[in-house]
Order: C-alpha cells, then sequence, then structure tokens
C-alpha cells in the first residue's frame, strides 16, 4: 500500500496539494490549516517532496524523500 496522506490526521496528500495550489502556500500554512506534520512528523518529508513534484503518493517500501536510509 502506497503511502497517501497524513497518518496521524488522516489527510491525503492530494487533498493537501490541491489546498496548496490553490492558496500559493508550503509546509507552514499546511500545518496551520489542517495539523498535518503536528503528530508524529514523519509526513512531513512527504509533503516536502509534493510540494516539489507533485507527486501524491509514495511506496511504502522506500524510505522517506529526504532520508538519508538507502
Amino acid at each position: 500500500m502506497p503511502v497517501e496522506r497524513c497518518i496521524c490526521f488522516n489527510i491525503p496528500f492530494a487533498e493537501l496539494r490541491k489546498y496548496s495550489q490553490e492558496h500559493q502556500c508550503g509546509l507552514e500554512e499546511l500545518r496551520k490549516q489542517f495539523g498535518c506534520g503536528r503528530g508524529c512528523g514523519l509526513c512531513i518529508p512527504y509533503i516536502n517532496a509534493m510540494l516539489a513534484t507533485g507527486q501524491t503518493s509514495f511506496p511504502h517500501d522506500l524510505p522517506p524523500p529526504g532520508s538519508s536510509e538507502l
């Protein structure tokens, strides 16, 4: 199953992407608006990758984008 959402707040990355495009905002505004990244924080690298690439689904068996794990 791919990683497609902030697990703590059950918010799909696709919803975050749509909001960020409509409001021309970044991670901090998404955190304020939706709470994402304020629970365990594991979604933050994925949200950053989503903002940079537009991708909203990430393979579950790979380390999070930007991590130093290989």
